[in-house]
């Protein structure tokens, strides 16, 4: 509250905050304490901007005035995209992948990704089914025991890890067959959308915003999280 206090003085004008909330499972102890903080931060704003109506309802369960609360999601630009638009077989060929690729980009990090699940989704798919998990993003200490989780369910031989950059996840959202976030939390999950821009159809979880960008069996298909048969 005081530094809302404090802009709300230097500024003489109505304070805007747009809160970006992660994990809306049970805190621990020093989640809970910082939970308390921000509670009255976001109390004391003078407007407040959720991404989804999930987020904007664990903003009124805060405490905080529904009639300060609007939702304005983010939006995906695909011009960034289209200079690096690629067909599927080409991207494939460029790549030596199989005929079936799924892809998956964002922080390599179990414990708010899921991958773990979905390493173990691919480990319930039938060994005839030719396919390739394709994963690219920035390692937050899961990759090598995704490694080693993969190598146990022998799999490994169907999972490739690429660079993120801006031209490899733009020709793997045009040439993938499938994008999929398994997330055990997710405030919003833009690369759904850009997947979607790209026209590449989405696999999300029901969880966080995620049953905001995908519309059950018209937008996309929705599975429980941390329930690899399902993601299967």
């Amino acid at each position: 509250p005081s530094i809302t206090g404090m802009m709300k003085h230097n500024s003489k004008k109505g304070v805007v905050h747009t809160p970006v909330l992660f994990n809306q499972s049970e805190p621990g102890i020093s989640e809970f304490v910082i939970n308390q903080m921000v509670k009255k931060i976001l109390r004391s704003t003078d407007k407040l901007i959720a991404l989804t109506k999930s987020e904007k309802k664990f903003l009124i369960d805060l405490g905080c005035d529904e009639t300060k609360i609007e939702i304005i999601p983010p939006y995906a630009n695909y011009e960034r995209f289209r200079e690096f638009s690629i067909k599927s077989e080409d991207f494939k060929k460029k790549h030596g992948l199989t005929k079936n690729v799924i892809y998956y980009c964002g922080r390599i990090d179990n414990s708010q990704k899921g991958l773990d699940n979905l390493v173990k989704a691919i480990s319930h798919i039938k060994n005839d089914f030719e396919l390739t998990l394709v994963i690219s993003g920035e390692d937050w200490g899961s990759k090598k025991s995704l490694v080693k989780l993969a190598t146990e369910l022998n799999v490994i031989n169907k999972i490739k890890f690429f660079e993120a950059n801006d031209r490899f996840q733009a020709e793997a959202y045009h040439g993938s067959d499938i994008f999929v976030l398994p997330s055990n939390f997710e405030p919003f999950g833009q690369v759904l959308v850009e997947a979607m821009c790209c026209g590449t159809p989405v696999i999300g979880t029901k969880v966080g915003g995620i049953v905001d960008v995908i519309e059950h069996n018209k937008t996309g298909l929705l599975v429980p999280s941390k329930d690899p048969k399902s993601l299967a």
